[in-house]
């Protein structure tokens, strides 16, 4: 299976990515739907979306860097923008469901459970992004190496 996944163009990958992440969100986003009404809908699709942009980036930055041979830092600069941005998104709408701030767009989506959705997301995208990355570096003909091969 990964061979197979390993050998996929740049864009069958993201397209890929983003098909795992429709199939993710007719699970969540209609129960989102059922548990808060729109404003559920609104927050499921927002972390939904945020979670897919921010895997998507990672991926395009993996590419780039591994194609210069700098894997570790592709793999430490995905989980800084991959993990980042969706907790930003956490901490902002967690600040914003308390206080002054509990009547804005951001508090209604906190207590419309976006930090659930959130980590929904990031899990699914997760998992997704690191097959195909596990799947390119150990593809030889996509200019991996097995991990069984000594470093030259």
């Amino acid at each position: 299976m990964l061979a197979g996944l390993g050998k996929l163009s740049f864009v069958a990958r993201q397209l890929l990515l983003v098909a795992t992440m429709a199939v993710v969100a007719l699970v969540i986003v209609p129960w989102a739907y059922l548990q808060a009404g729109w404003s559920g809908l609104v927050t499921a699709l927002a972390a939904g979306g945020v979670c897919c942009v921010c895997s998507c980036v990672c991926l395009g930055l993996f590419e780039i860097l591994r194609k210069r041979q700098q894997v570790l830092e592709a793999m430490l600069a995905g989980m800084i923008l991959r993990m980042g941005l969706p907790l930003g998104l956490c901490l902002l709408a967690r600040a914003a469901g308390q206080g002054v701030w509990k009547d804005t767009l951001f508090g209604e989506m906190s207590r419309a459970g976006l930090i659930y959705y959130v980590l929904s997301f990031y899990l699914a995208t997760l998992a997704a992004e690191t097959l195909l990355v596990v799947a390119v570096t150990q593809n030889p003909e996509a200019g991996g190496r097995r991990l069984s091969e000594p470093m030259a």
